[in-house]
């Protein structure tokens, strides 16, 4: 009889312990507690239940939950530069062009070829800013911004062809006033990708060409590919007939390959925020730093020798300035 009842207590036993071990899903969700959330200003999120294991996905580009196996993106293209602009009173002297249509032989460019249509330029330069003859900081180099030139690159082809210029022109200075010195540096390719630069090719990458119309005064432009940093200049003329033609110089580049391809940039990652052996949290804050509407999701989880058991929570947030 009392082999019966031990064995029946071992039983017993072993089926509470098996219950002990039982994975249930966890019983979570959380509430934002902030009746308006600004940007900046920290976001209160109320909880109900204790999971064993919580982590937070913020929506934002890296930790939003959309993308936990992984996030392939497009990059999109810009163009930066530093100019400088020094002496002269004729304005709109600049011009910044960009064509994906260029003669197989790059070698031998004369302002006829340019100008022809060998190439097909767009005017890029409203995508920057150029300095003008009535800014008092002209004679200083200037950030010209990033020019973003996405627009160009042919959706139908893995890779589209680019040259860029940096047109110069001088009208009679007898009549439209002294043309000046124009300088740029730092011309650099970059992909974008959600607001965050990395440079593809930097100034002397470019293998920069001077071509000046035959009338133009020869030594006034040139390339100055060994100064620290190297940049480019595009020069008036000076004395006699060379004040009274009207004159154009390009700075133009080599062809550069621009890929439409995508970038695998890998899983987004969220934070964790509490582990089996934390304590039971009530609550989180967190701070966004920009505008905009996120998809909030937490992540819950019981965990034990046996498995674990997850539930997903998602809600909606907007955030103002």
């Amino acid at each position: 009889m009392n082999r019966f009842i031990c064995a029946a207590l071992l039983v017993s036993a072993a089926m509470s312990c098996r219950k002990l071990e039982t994975v249930e899903t966890p019983v979570f969700d959380f509430e934002i507690e902030n009746e308006t959330v600004k940007a900046g200003e920290p976001v209160k999120f109320r909880f109900t239940g204790a999971p064993d294991v919580l982590s937070f996905w913020s929506g934002e580009f890296g930790c939003d939950y959309e993308y936990r196996n992984g996030r392939v993106v497009k990059p999109e293209y810009g163009i930066s530069f530093e100019f400088q602009l020094r002496d002269g009173s004729q304005e709109n002297q600049t011009s910044i062009l960009l064509s994906t249509k260029m003669p197989e032989d790059m070698s031998e460019l004369t302002t006829d070829i340019i100008e022809s249509d060998a190439f097909d330029w767009q005017d890029i330069t409203d995508k920057f800013s150029i300095l003008r003859v009535a800014d008092p900081a002209r004679r200083e180099y200037e950030y010209a911004g990033l020019g973003n030139i996405s627009e160009y690159i042919n959706p139908a082809k893995p890779v589209t062809k680019m040259v860029f210029a940096v047109r110069y022109t001088t009208r009679n200075q007898s009549v439209y006033g002294g043309g000046g010195i124009v300088r740029y540096r730092y011309f650099t390719l970059k992909t974008v990708v959600n607001g965050e630069e990395t440079t593809v090719l930097e100034h002397p990458q470019f293998d920069w060409a001077l071509v000046s119309t035959p009338n133009k005064q020869e030594g006034r432009s040139g390339l100055f590919a060994d100064a620290t940093p190297p940049y480019v200049q595009l020069r008036n003329g000076w004395g006699g007939e060379h004040t009274t033609n009207d004159t154009r110089d390009y700075g133009i580049s080599r062809p550069v390959e621009l890929s439409n391809g995508e970038i695998n940039l890998g899983p987004d990652t969220s934070v964790p925020i509490r582990g089996v052996n934390d304590v039971v949290m009530k609550g989180y804050e967190y701070t966004y730093e920009k505008a905009g509407t996120y998809e909030i999701a937490f992540v819950a989880k019981n965990i034990n020798i046996d498995g674990e058991k997850s539930l997903v929570v998602r809600k909606t947030i907007t955030v103002e300035e």
